[in-house]
Formats: C-alpha cells, structure tokens, sequence
C-alpha cells in the first residue's frame, strides 16, 4: 500500500509539471502573472533537488519521506498557480473567499503594489450585501483589468472606511453642482427616475463621476449623497453611502 501510495504522488507530481511546462500551463498562469512569477523559480529548484533526491533514493533506498514531503510542496506550489484563474474569475458572490480574490487580484494581476490600499484588508464585521468582481491578465491591446467590490454594512463602518480612505491618500470627491441642479441640466425630471430605474442608475453614477465598470455591480441603492473618494496616485476609489449603507471599491 504504501509504494501504490508513493507511485500516485509521484505520477500526480510528473502530469502536473508536465502541464505546467508543456501542456499550456505557463500560458494559462499568465492570467495571474504575479503570483506565478513568484512561484516559477521556486517550482524549477524544487523540481531539480527532486530529481537529485530521486536518484539517491534509488540507490540508496532512503530519502523516501523527503522526496515524497518535497513532492507535496511542488504539487501544492503548482495548484495554487492553476488555481489562482479560477478564484480570479469566479466566488464573486461567495464572502469566505474574499480573502483569497484579493490576494489573487492584489498578487497574481497588480503585483502586490498598494494592495493594501485600494481594497480593504477585511469586510465589515456585518455585511448584508457582498459582490465582488476582479479580472485578470489578458494579452489585449488597451486592456487593463479592474477589481469592483460591492458590500452594504452600518453607518459606523462606513464613517470608519471613510477616514482610512483619507489616511491612505484618497481625496473626496467635490461636486460642481446640486444632484437637482444635475437634472435640471440634463433636461431630466425626478418622475422620469422613478418610472425608469435604469436611467436612475446611469444618471446617478454619471452625477457621482464612477467609473463604467463599476455600473455593471449591484449599486443601484446609491444616494446623491454618497460620498466618493479617489485616489489618483493608484487609480482606485470607493463610493460610500450611510443613507444606503451601500460601500463600493474599485480598481
């Protein structure tokens, strides 16, 4: 049983670097970039002092618990860059993986720069609403991926967000003009928002200038007298609303 066991860990080991190397892997890595830029080296070494353990091992017959620790690394090294594009892509209504859609997004498409930043480092302790979108690296041309979290919570995290937003740099957002002003500009009457929930929604991001990826998450509880915050240093912002309890972050 416990050569069957060695055999299965060693051939899993083999497919998984052969995918890796071979099989598209690097291409389809390149999505989280950042994360396998970390790994790479790591999984090369690993994978040459396998090889050299290996051959000991057969000669000798010791070494079986550290090749078989060392292919467990070198498969746990290999999931976690496979599996980064998945996480990335997908758990945007699922909370318990918000931890590990930052790190991918915040490592694997950033680079770890400001991460800390940009997006908050936990959810507020209540959090009613979750949506959390990030997209990965893709070869396009004027391409450029962004990350939008949605949440709604009490008007006491929200004052709480606000002033980290300020320790890290971000400047408040200042309006020209009134929200009754805006549509009196725009040639829009109030009746005409509440018959159209849709045009409510685009003029109200438009009046609050987020941007247009930020339309496409569950934002429609935003209020005129939402405050938005920006950073221009790292191009992220926040949009925070106590009428709604409505928080939303991009990047």
């Amino acid at each position: 049983m416990k050569g069957k066991k060695q055999s299965r860990l060693s051939k899993l080991n083999e497919v998984l670097v052969l995918l890796y190397f071979f099989g598209g892997g690097l291409l389809f890595s390149f999505l989280a970039a950042g994360i396998t830029e970390k790994l790479c080296l790591p999984i090369i070494a690993a994978n040459i002092v396998l090889v050299i353990m290996y051959k000991i091992s057969l000669k000798t017959g010791r070494l079986k618990v550290p090749l078989n620790i060392l292919r467990c690394i070198i498969i746990l090294m290999l999931a976690v860059v496979f599996a980064s594009p998945f996480i990335g892509l997908g758990f945007s209504k699922n909370k318990a993986f918000y931890p590990v859609k930052r790190a991918v997004f915040g490592y694997g498409v950033r680079g770890g720069r400001n991460m800390d930043i940009f997006l908050p480092k936990k959810l507020p302790d209540e959090c009613d609403s979750y949506y959390f979108r990030t997209q990965l690296l893709f070869p396009a041309q004027d391409y450029s991926p962004h990350a939008c979290l949605v949440v709604s919570c009490d008007r006491g995290s929200i004052r709480e967000y606000a002033d980290n937003s300020v320790k890290n740099g971000f400047e408040r957002e200042q309006r020209d003009c009134t929200f009754e002003e805006y549509l009196q500009e725009k040639n829009i009457k109030a009746d005409e928002l509440s018959n159209d929930p849709e045009l409510k929604v685009r003029i109200m991001h438009d009046y609050l200038n987020l941007p247009y990826y930020v339309f496409d998450s569950d934002s429609r509880g935003l209020t005129s007298d939402t405050e938005v915050y920006y950073c221009k240093a790292s191009g992220s912002g926040c949009a925070l609303d106590e009428n709604s309890g409505i928080m939303i972050f991009w990047a």
